[in-house]
């Protein structure tokens, strides 16, 4: 019975066996229109069509839902999972983080967005960390329902331990481009959609602040007038509410966003380098979040940035930076290649073997795309 209902909700019954009807239809429409003709078929010619109708309509519905099979085992799968299969949920996130989902034609519809919806208001704080991760490749799929998730996670709190962790992340969700296309969420929306959540509230701390002014960069692309406009009222408010250290970050960020948009690597490179030997954490912070921008023209010197930074005597918001999706995919480049791959592999071990929870289960969760190129060193 839940196979039928499931199956009837997500669509198959409207639509493979709605189309199969047609060919039966058109049948008896035929030969109706060759007896008003008067052509007066005769008991063959009405057989003849009867069984093309009969094959062409059985054609269609095994074609469809052929096509649509994965599409209703995800759609039936999910909607289990809104009864407690969190395990499955995370097998999918983890294929999801790892850019697998293409590969495997993975194809989610609206019932797992009606799911992640769910968990991300009322599942513990570690599942929506996890939902947050993949926002990436949500947001390729479908970016209007990723949007939803993404405006729960901006209003999301934890008064235990992580406070306003996953409003940070939500904003990252729509900056960070995604491993397969490479385009970021931020740029398949409208900016009106986006900037409610690219303003400031009193319960927002330096973090996500440093993620709004990140994104601003992203949203200047398409609409400068809008982000210009954002960008002031960001550090207005920043000015008044935020401490004197998340301050300086913050600026530091917005000096080097312009002097990235000049374009000149080298520039950019020397000026993170200076931003590593501050000894403001949020100044910190900003190299190590920013040293991909180093990846596609001066790997030696991302590395060795990245080298520093991955060490025990860092501080972890600093070293949680080297471990992101984007730069842990930089990593497993360099191990693939040849040039850097002793020190990508030796960077890496720092990270899955870092005594911070977050850091290793951040770089575990790439094992997956490791695991297709080089199986022999998660073997070691």
């Amino acid at each position: 019975m839940f196979f039928i209902r499931a199956t009837f909700v997500s669509g198959t019954w409207g639509g493979p066996y709605l189309e199969a009807c047609v060919p039966l239809i058109v049948g008896p429409l035929v030969i109706l229109v060759m007896e008003v003709c008067g052509l007066n078929p005769n008991l063959s010619d009405v057989v003849e069509i009867a069984a093309a109708s009969l094959v062409t309509a059985v054609g269609v519905l095994l074609t469809r839902k052929a096509a649509r099979h994965d599409a209703v085992l995800i759609e039936i799968s999910m909607s289990y999972l809104l009864h407690g299969g969190r395990a499955m949920l995370d097998q999918l996130l983890r294929k999801m983080i790892a850019g697998r989902w293409k590969r495997e034609q993975l194809k989610p519809g609206d019932a797992l967005f009606k799911v992640l919806r769910e968990l991300c208001r009322k599942g513990d704080w570690e599942l929506r960390r996890r939902i947050s991760e993949a926002l990436l490749v949500l947001g390729e799929i479908n970016p209007k329902r990723t949007l939803e998730i993404v405006t729960i996670l901006r209003e999301d709190w934890d008064e235990n331990r992580w406070k306003g962790d996953l409003r940070r992340r939500a904003i990252e969700g729509l900056v960070n481009p995604p491993p397969t296309n490479g385009i970021a969420l931020i740029h398949n929306l409208s900016p009106r959609l986006v900037e409610p959540l690219l303003k400031l509230k009193g319960s927002d701390d330096g973090f996500t602040a440093i993620a709004m002014l990140e994104a601003l960069g992203e949203l200047e692309v398409t609409d400068a007038s809008r982000a210009v406009r954002l960008r002031a009222d960001l550090l207005s408010f920043a000015d008044q509410n935020l401490t004197t250290e998340e301050r300086k970050g913050l600026h530091a960020l917005a000096d080097l966003l312009q002097l990235a948009k000049n374009g000149n690597v080298l520039k950019v490179a020397e000026r993170i380098s200076e931003l590593s030997q501050s000894d403001g954490l949020y100044v910190r912070l900003i190299a190590a979040r920013n040293v991909w921008r180093l990846f596609g023209r001066l790997p030696d010197r991302a590395l060795t940035i990245m080298e520093h930074f991955s060490q025990p005597s860092e501080h972890k918001y600093v070293r949680r930076a080297i471990a992101k999706e984007r730069s842990v995919d930089f990593i497993i480049r360099m191990i693939t290649g040849q040039q850097y791959r002793a020190r990508g592999e030796l960077l890496l071990r720092t990270l899955v073997s870092d005594p911070d929870t977050i850091i290793r289960e951040t770089a575990f969760d790439k094992a997956e795309t490791l695991r297709d190129v080089r199986d022999d060193f998660l073997a070691q």
